[in-house]
């Protein structure tokens, strides 16, 4: 198990070797989205990229949520709004393709949203980031 920033964990693990990375309830948290061209490398052809996160309306409305620390003092957490255009937007530029977007909830209100992105299938060497050694 490893404990890294979202920003840097690609460089502790081998390229290339997930088929599915998860961020559940992460972007709402960061100050800023992360870079996804970092977090593609991760992703297997073929692979996928889930994100789920909060409505960014009711990020907007309600920035502040109440969260235990490890030693159980309660501490309040400060959120950012996500707008799921946005994440779209950057994992596409970051080489991934949509496969869908949805929104969680009811039909008067909107809890949350899940975007999920497919790995290029057919990625040769040739095309694979340099600089870093293949998982072998």
């Amino acid at each position: 198990m490893y404990l890294e920033d979202i920003n840097t964990i690609h460089t502790r693990l081998p390229i290339r070797s997930y088929d599915v990375v998860l961020l559940n309830l992460v972007l709402s948290s960061m100050p800023q989205l992360p870079d996804f061209s970092q977090l593609t490398t991760l992703i297997a052809p073929g692979g996928r990229l889930i994100i789920a996160d909060i409505n960014p309306i009711y990020t907007a409305d309600h920035p502040y949520y109440k969260a235990a620390a490890t030693d159980g003092t309660v501490v309040a957490m400060r959120t950012c709004p996500v707008q799921p255009l946005e994440v779209a937007t950057r994992a596409q530029e970051a080489g991934l393709q949509l496969s869908e977007m949805n929104q969680i909830g009811s039909e008067t209100i909107s809890y949350s949203f899940i975007v999920t992105f497919l790995s290029p299938a057919g990625e040769t060497e040739a095309q694979a980031p340099q600089g870093r050694a293949r998982p072998g």
